[in-house]
């Protein structure tokens, strides 16, 4: 696709292309783009590489952007591509648990498994390999980095009904459904009755086979060998033959026989002392289908074993019933025991039954006092079971083999673990175990069976006498099949049919592609500690505990060519052409026609700087004008006056970043010379008629001098009082993790500087919810409250054709 508006550039000597775009006036050469990456010299041609390419769409609301002076309480269309001309350097709880495509992993293990960390004074960056997460839509993308750093301040307790609890800092975003759409929502934002989002899952449907060979081999121990002399006794040995002593006269002095001298020392002769004089590898011997430890007696257990509905059935009983215990001083002594209550007959015999034909292997039946047992002692055996399952109960977890194999063979592993460690009650089919992680991989088999589930957790009194003994009592983990339809569904009943009764008490809502979850509280507490977060390629997202969040700020996208050319300034521009390529194709018209069938009144170009991708809005504009849309920039103000000339008359209202009001923050934090451009871009908007509202994000120790702001917020006075101006909190970010986030006290300190040089509407942005009051407006005139807010939400609306409902003065905006 190819821009239909003509590229705003103009031809210098040769191939050499001058970009028009913005205040950078970049002069190009053939074969390379200008600083924001994506604006390309093609043979003396301007070509925008990421032309209807936008790597991030979505409807939101337009107070997010911020204006609450255009078109309050409508969603707007927003669209931004990868890029910047700019090159600004602007959580979750360690046991969250992420949604891998084939297994549960807490972010901290995530976080662990990372071989390469880069050091940041205030955290970590942990570079993933070849981990893949499951996004907030359902599909599986790549987690390019995991972030930790140490937090100290609240966090909050997030309760949905059916999904496990949710804690993180209260900045972070959910995906929320809400009057049909999905908005990201900060969590400090959520209220009770806000649906949060799970992805309906689909299984992987792979056939698996298990190569055991692959487990034992992480397993082999080393085995010492029975030395009569050791390490002392050997160094006398060589220091005697040194001396010209027979073997011999050696056996006498060291009480042995001189044939295991000579033998002892040939090999001494050949290795020297070290590790392998004392320890041998227990290593794998392989003998026809099957293997074994070396010092393991009879023919071990098959190589490869098929993950099958007999081979889950077994893995199913064993994450109910199984444990692995190990000998002490004994590194190859393992025994595999299964424990059944007396009246549990038919599990007993179906256990032995399936060692028999899955491994050829007769278990022992032991009659206990309380209990029976089904146990095999074979340390290759005990190795495979403790790798897939875990050892004990409270480290039991689900084999990852299930959860990527067919329905099939998930539902033999869960029927088989419900016959061993659930219930089947009216109203509810219950699983339970004091393992978080197995109650984490049941609640997800159950999601790829195409059920939701609801999560428990129950503590008890830390001590309970049983049979009077003393007995410690662990957290049980319950996960619940409490729909009719699904319990019905699960235990096979095909003549089911749906009750109406039955439906309207259903506690969640479900679209086609998620089950919709209502928050049932939200819960703030001090939390001192690490916190986790990640970046997944592509949608920018990942369930944590199952519901939809976001995974990052706006300099994902923005920063991309940056963070290419920093890897690789030679090939960077392959690399990142592949990024666009990857990215779905949004021509102009297929953008218009999302946008009126979301019922959005504007089309925001956002996200990222939209100036370098101007002609791509232009034509977009050009459509949208046709179908009754506005436009709206989100912008850094640095474009070029030939820019703004372009997209007069197509863009109704702007949000211009006047990121701060001294020239060291633009050209250390931004990379640009000064922010004169950005005034003069604020100045020449409001000339050609677009409605203008400014933000500064208020960054601690760079742009937080009150002289600073009171000189800023004069300025801005000076141009039009009338304009609003937007102070918003800052949130460690990207290359800034070392700076603290801004207080509120510093936001209200600063509404109130603007308020002293004559702004008329001065707003508090990214604030806690009690601090909300500082995003209503009010009549200057009468000073009742005309639109009150609650985050992105509009909880009242007293303008009436753009006047004061009160006393009908007028209030400068777009308001239709």
């Amino acid at each position: 696709m190819k821009p239909t508006t003509k590229m705003l550039a103009k031809k210098l000597d040769g191939k050499k292309l001058q970009c028009l775009a913005c205040n950078r006036y970049c002069k190009i050469p053939d074969g390379q783009a200008g600083f924001c990456g994506v604006r390309v010299n093609e043979k003396g041609t301007l070509n925008l590489s990421v032309y209807g390419k936008p790597c991030a769409v979505w409807i939101d609301p337009i107070e997010k952007k911020p204006l609450f002076h255009f078109l309050p309480g409508s969603r707007s269309f927003s669209i931004g591509t990868f890029g910047c001309n700019f090159a600004c350097i602007f959580c979750f709880t360690p046991d969250t648990a992420l949604m891998n495509d084939d297994s549960v992993k807490s972010l901290a293990e995530l976080f662990d498994s990372c071989e390469q960390r880069i050091e940041h004074s205030d955290g970590e960056i942990g570079l993933a390999t070849s981990r893949k997460t499951i996004t907030a839509s359902g599909s599986k993308e790549k987690v390019a980095k995991v972030f930790r750093h140490f937090y100290e301040g609240d966090v909050l307790e997030i309760r949905p009904r059916h999904a496990p609890p949710v804690t993180c800092t209260p900045e972070h975003r959910f995906f929320v459904y809400r009057d049909g759409i999905l908005e990201k929502v900060a969590a400090e934002s959520l209220k009770k009755g806000d649906y949060l989002t799970i992805p309906k899952l689909k299984p992987k449907n792979e056939k698996a086979v298990l190569d055991a060979k692959e487990i034992l081999a992480r397993n082999v121990s080393k085995i010492k060998k029975m030395r009569k002399l050791r390490e002392a006794g050997l160094e006398r040995l060589l220091e005697l033959k040194k001396l010209g002593k027979t073997s011999k006269e050696i056996g006498q002095e060291l009480g042995m026989h001189p044939v295991y001298l000579r033998k002892l020392l040939g090999e001494l002769r050949r290795k020297g002392i070290d590790e392998s004089t004392f320890m041998y590898d227990n290593s794998i011997v392989e003998k026809g289908k099957m293997i074994k430890f070396r010092m393991e007696k009879g023919d071990g257990i098959p190589r490869f074993i098929n993950v099958d509905k007999k081979f889950a059935e077994l893995l199913g009983y064993y994450c109910a019933e199984g444990n692995t215990t190990r000998a002490k001083n004994r590194p190859t002594s393992f025994n595999v025991v299964f424990s059944y209550g007396k009246h549990e007959e038919a599990l007993i015999r179906r256990t032995a039954e399936l060692f028999r034909k899955i491994f050829g292997i007769e278990p022992r039946i032991f009659q206990r006092r309380t209990t029976v047992t089904v146990e095999v002692g074979m340390s290759s055996l005990g190795i495979l079971f403790s790798e897939l399952c875990g050892n004990k109960a409270k480290h039991k977890k689900v084999p990852p083999q299930i959860a990527c194999s067919t329905p099939e063979v998930i539902k033999s592993f869960m029927n088989a673990f419900l016959a061993g460690d659930g219930c089947v009650l009216k109203d509810n089919i219950a699983f339970n175990t004091i393992s978080k992680k197995l109650a984490l991989g049941i609640y997800h088999l159950l999601l790829l069976l195409g059920y939701l589930p609801s999560f428990y957790e129950w503590v008890p009194t830390p001590k309970k006498k049983i049979e009077g003994r003393t007995v410690n009592q662990s957290t049980l983990y319950y996960v619940k099949l409490k729909a009719e339809k699904f319990r019905e569904h699960f235990l096979g009943n095909t003549r089911y049919k749906s009750r109406p009764k039955s439906e309207a008490n259903l506690r969640f809502k479900e679209s086609k592609g998620h089950w919709l979850v209502p928050v049932v509280r939200v819960e703030r507490r001090a939390y001192s500690g690490y916190v986790y977060n990640c970046e997944v390629d592509s949608e920018h997202s990942y369930l944590a505990n199952f519901i939809g969040v976001c995974n990052c700020q706006n300099w994902d996208i923005s920063q991309a060519p940056q963070e290419a050319r920093a890897k690789d300034p030679v090939r960077w521009r392959e690399y990142f052409q592949k990024l666009i390529d990857r990215t779905e194709a949004w021509p102009p018209e297929r953008i218009v026609e999302n946008a009126v069938q979301s019922g959005c009144k504007s089309i925001s170009f956002t996200y990222n700087e939209p100036t370098i991708f101007t002609e791509y809005a232009i034509d977009v504009m050009k459509l949208a004008r046709k179908k009754g849309l506005k436009g709206v920039y989100v912008t850094n103000g640095y474009e070029s006056k030939e820019c703004w000339d372009a997209i007069k008359g197509l863009v109704d209202a702007a949000n211009i970043d006047l990121k701060a009001y001294n020239q060291k923050f633009y050209r250390e934090l931004c990379k640009v010379p000064d922010l004169e451009p950005v005034k003069e871009s604020i100045r020449y908007a409001k000339k050609l008629g677009i409605w203008v509202e400014v933000t500064t994000l208020i960054i601690p120790g760079w742009n937080d001098d009150e002289k600073e702001l009171k000189e800023e917020a004069e300025f801005l006075a000076s141009v039009d009082p009338e304009m609003p101006w937007h102070v918003t909190a800052f949130h460690p970010d990207y290359k800034m993790l070392d700076t603290p986030p801004t207080p509120p006290d510093l936001l209200m300190r600063a509404r109130a500087i603007g308020k002293e040089a004559g702004l008329k509407h001065v707003y508090c942005g990214n604030v806690p919810l009690a601090y909300s009051y500082n995003e209503t407006t009010f009549c200057q005139k009468c000073g009742k409250e005309l639109i009150e807010r609650a985050g992105f939400s509009i909880t009242e609306n007293s303008v009436i054709d753009g006047k004061c409902r009160f006393c009908k003065a007028q209030i400068r905006g777009v308001w239709k």
